[in-house]
């Protein structure tokens, strides 16, 4: 028996139900062959995974670009530094090196007996050990006396010790000892002990530097060089006379009224290990460009000199 309602079409197919789709109304329109053989499309560039070959060398010259500016940097900074080094290390060396001349040229003397003498512009360099010409230009000598204690009871009575000191400029010498051409030292020669001993003394020998062989070292006394500053480019002492007042280039006290200088200015001029070796081989092959070189490159160091004992003191 059929019930009205529930069936159409064809007999005996029932009807859906209200609200539900078919298989085929499901899976939805048919696709075409193309499109079945087609795959997946391509997402959108937005939605993409990865980089480009592009965008990779892209990457890649920047990362290049700042690790070189990295290193040149670094590199920049090491230079600096060691610039900023050497030249401290260069300006306290000279510092030292007049502060020590200072002090003992400070404690000389020179009276009726002990003298005191400048040499400068001279044709005749200490015992021939001094150096006549430093880079075209003409380097002092000074020798004199420095006080140094009164002698202890029961020697009270004795005179007081006085080292005798000659400063000049000299050539720098290998490790044979032998001169390297164009280089330069300040040089110090001390003689210690006794103040009553010989014609090498200042007690008995008015001249008595030139009685000194700095090549020559004595078991009592010694007479060797001392280098005191290596990399000499000048050596200059003014000595200011009370007598003619000005400077006197070869100040003597026995023409100067037994007297010390007013005072004495010091000029040193100092090169680098490495500044030295090109100034002697720039002035070797042309002293025009030496010179200018040595403008350039020398630390320059000046000191005025008071002198203590210059109204007496106590022998």
């Amino acid at each position: 028996m059929k019930t009205p309602g529930t069936q159409f079409g064809n007999e005996g197919s029932a009807a859906p139900p209200t609200g539900c789709l078919t298989a085929r109304e499901a899976a939805g329109p048919p696709k075409s062959r193309e499109s079945v053989h087609r795959g997946p499309e391509t997402p959108p560039a937005g939605n993409r995974l990865g980089f480009t070959l592009i965008e990779i060398l892209a990457a890649m010259t920047i990362l290049i670009v700042i690790v070189f500016l990295l290193g040149n940097l670094f590199t920049q900074s090491t230079a600096i530094w060691k610039l900023g080094t050497k030249r401290a290390y260069g300006l306290g060396e000279g510092r030292a090196v007049m502060e020590f001349l200072t002090r003992e040229l400070s404690q000389s003397f020179a009276d009726e007996v002990v003298t005191f003498r400048l040499r400068s512009n001279n044709n005749d360099p200490f015992q021939g050990y001094g150096a006549h010409w430093v880079y075209g230009w003409e380097v002092d000598e000074v020798y004199f006396i420095s006080a140094v204690r009164t002698p202890d009871p029961p020697y009270s009575g004795m005179r007081r010790e006085a080292p005798h000191y000659i400063y000049f400029v000299s050539n720098m010498v290998d490790t044979n000892n032998q001169p390297i051409a164009n280089r330069f030292r300040l040089v110090r020669c001390r003689k210690t002990g006794s103040a009553q001993s010989g014609m090498d003394s200042a007690y008995f020998n008015k001249d008595w530097w030139q009685e000194y062989n700095p090549g020559v070292v004595y078991t009592s006394v010694n007479e060797e060089m001392e280098t005191v500053a290596e990399n000499v480019a000048a050596f200059e002492i003014w000595a200011f006379s009370e007598g003619t007042g000005g400077y006197e280039p070869g100040y003597y006290s026995l023409d100067q009224g037994n007297k010390l200088p007013l005072w004495v200015d010091l000029w040193l001029e100092m090169l680098s290990e490495e500044e030295s070796i090109q100034m002697a081989a720039l002035w070797a092959a042309d002293e025009n460009a030496a010179k200018a070189f040595l403008h350039k490159h020398t630390r320059r160091y000046a000191a005025r000199v008071y002198f203590p004992n210059r109204l007496g003191y106590s022998r």
